[in-house]
Parts: C-alpha cells; sequence; structure tokens
C-alpha cells in the first residue's frame, strides 16, 4: 500500500512539473519569442525540476534523522517511514541503533536493527551492524550468520570480516576465524584488536611462529594494547618452540605489566613466575606463583597450585594447543 501511494505522489508530482514547464513555456513564447520561451524550457524542465526533488528528498531526510530518535520505537514511527519513505528512516533508524550499540544498549540497537532490515535489506552495513550487536551479545551463531549476509552484499566490508572472525573464534572454527581476520589490513592502531586476536586463534592452533608475530604486531600498532603485551610474555616464558622463548625478555615484558597494573592482576604475576621458571629462576617463580594463587578467582586456584606443584619439582611451564572444531 505505502509503494502504491508513493507512486501516486511521483506521478502526481511530475505530472505538476509537466503542466507548470509547459504553461511557463506557452507564456514565455507570447510574450517574448521562441527563443525566451526555448530557455524557459529548459530552466524549468532540468534546473528548477532538479532544484525541487533536491529539495524534497533533502526534506525527507532531515525529517527521517530528526522524528526518528524521538518517536521509535513508540507507535507514531509507523507514520514516520510512510512520510519520509522507507529508505530515509531506515537509514535515520541505523545511525540511532549504532548509537545506541556504541553507548552499551545492545538489546535496543539489535531491536533497531531488525527494524531497518524490515525496512531495507540491501545495504550491507545494515546486515554487518546487526552482526556485530549480536557478537556482542554473545549470540555467536546469529552474528556469523548475518554478518555472511554483509559479506555476500559487499566483498570489501571490513567490519564483516572482521567480526565474523571474532564471532568464529568464539564458536571454536579457529582456522576459519584465520582466514576472515587476514582479509583486514592491519595498519593502524585500531587494527590492534584484529592482530591480537587473530594471534590468539594462531596459538591455539599451535602456530606459534605466527602467533608471535600477530602479537608483536598488534602491540606494534598499539603499545599500550596490554593484552598483546601480555601474550608476548607468555609465549618468550612458555612457547612450546625454543626459537621464540626468551627468559630474561619475558621477565622484563611481564614485570612491566604487573607494575601498570598495580601487582593486582594474578594474569601477569603467573606469567612472570612462568618466565623466571624459563630461567631457571624457580624459587622466584614458586615465590610469584603463590601470590598468583592468592589473587586468582576460586575457579583458577586448582591450576595455580599445579603450576606452584611444577616449578617445585623443577619444570618449566610449557602451552599447549588445542584441535579446532570442524565448521
Amino acid at each position: 500500500m505505502t509503494e502504491i501511494r508513493s507512486e501516486f505522489y511521483r506521478r502526481f508530482i511530475g505530472g505538476l512539473l509537466v503542466a507548470l514547464t509547459v504553461f511557463g513555456f506557452v507564456i514565455a513564447f507570447q510574450i517574448y519569442g521562441l527563443f525566451a520561451a526555448t530557455i524557459v524550457f529548459v530552466l524549468v524542465s532540468f534546473v528548477f525540476f532538479r532544484f525541487c526533488i533536491r529539495c524534497v528528498h533533502w526534506i525527507r531526510r532531515t525529517l527521517a534523522t530528526w522524528l526518528v530518535p524521538l518517536s521509535w520505537p513508540r507507535k507514531p514511527f509507523g507514520l514516520i517511514h510512510r512520510l519520509c519513505g522507507k529508505r530515509y528512516t531506515a537509514s535515520a533508524l541505523f545511525d540511532h541503533g549504532v548509537r545506541l550499540r556504541k553507548s552499551g544498549r545492545i538489546e535496543e540497537a539489535t531491536h533497531a536493527f531488525d527494524q531497518v532490515l524490515s525496512l531495507d535489506k540491501s545495504p550491507s552495513d545494515y546486515w554487518a551492524q546487526r552482526g556485530v550487536a549480536h557478537y556482542e551479545a554473545n549470540r555467536f551463531v546469529q552474528a556469523e550468520s548475518d554478518l555472511t549476509m554483509a559479506i555476500k552484499r559487499d566483498w570489501g566490508n571490513e567490519t564483516a570480516y572482521t567480526y565474523r572472525g571474532y564471532a568464529k573464534l568464539s564458536l571454536g572454527k579457529f582456522t576459519d576465524a584465520i582466514d576472515d581476520l587476514d582479509r583486514v589490513i592491519c595498519q593502524r592502531n585500531v587494527h590492534s584488536k584484529v592482530a591480537y586476536f587473530r594471534g590468539y586463534a594462531n596459538e591455539l592452533l599451535g602456530h606459534w611462529q605466527q602467533a608471535f608475530d600477530d602479537y608483536t604486531l598488534a602491540y606494534d600498532l598499539r603499545a599500550t594494547e596490554l593484552l598483546a603485551e601480555l601474550a608476548l610474555a607468555r609465549l618468550q616464558a612458555c612457547s612450546p618452540d625454543d626459537s621464540i622463548r626468551d627468559g630474561a625478555k619475558a621477565i622484563e615484558n611481564a614485570r612491566r605489566i604487573c607494575v601498570r597494573t598495580a601487582w593486582k592482576d594474578w594474569i601477569p604475576i603467573s606469567v612472570l613466575a612462568a618466565a623466571h621458571a624459563e630461567a631457571n629462576d624457580f624459587q622466584k617463580a614458586i615465590e610469584f606463583e603463590k601470590q598468583a594463587l592468592e589473587l586468582a578467582p576460586n575457579p583458577e586456584k586448582p591450576e595455580r597450585q599445579k603450576r606452584i606443584d611444577q616449578f617445585q619439582s623443577g619444570k618449566p611451564a610449557r602451552l599447549s594447543h588445542r584441535e579446532p572444531k570442524h565448521a
């Protein structure tokens, strides 16, 4: 029904402009002659017509931008998309949904994106942002589905590849996650997280050198990235790859993180313990692992105690990889 009404309006406006054009041509021809009439015809047909169309679009877009955040999700919203058209209403609601997501109101944002896609399913970004909202709500299967739809509509959608990689990583599809994250060219500091998660996927697969390279890249892109710096220290202390391990550098990096976290985070303290064990200083390793045991949450305490027993027997810590799920 809405499409029929819109078509009627378009035809009505078009007919009105044609009538005005003919009327202006006739009047100009009678008063000034053929030359002036031709100029009037050209001006009305092309300049004035385009100006009117642009004005109509600008008004509808401006009204949608202003009214949608005020009306959605209340009943008047239905009147807005009839007044402003589906395309402009969807665009305005999409922008509102992005603001909701960035402010942490994930469920409201998801509901907004549902409404957006009911109005317009074409733009890749609409699918991508709903996929991001699903990911942030830990709905990884739905996120993967929406992000795949976004990629089908735009093979160059970096956001879709990024978050589909994150979703696949969360689903245990490590190899597929790496394939997606490899499509993102990591050149700016905003890509530090991408490099870190790609490194994490490689670590889970036991690709130690690739993981180390990705963690290094993540740290180089953003030196304040604690997770990347901690991951580097962990590999330097515990990697099964002899070429990566470096006890002295692991101690230096892990200690720096402990200082930055005011010695209140058990994870970097545990990594520092492993670094000392790699450097054959098991007394310090046991001391720091006991400190980590005190700070660790209850589910982690048994594992910390196992690590203490391991150090007491003179064995350094070593990482292992997981087998990925099949896609």
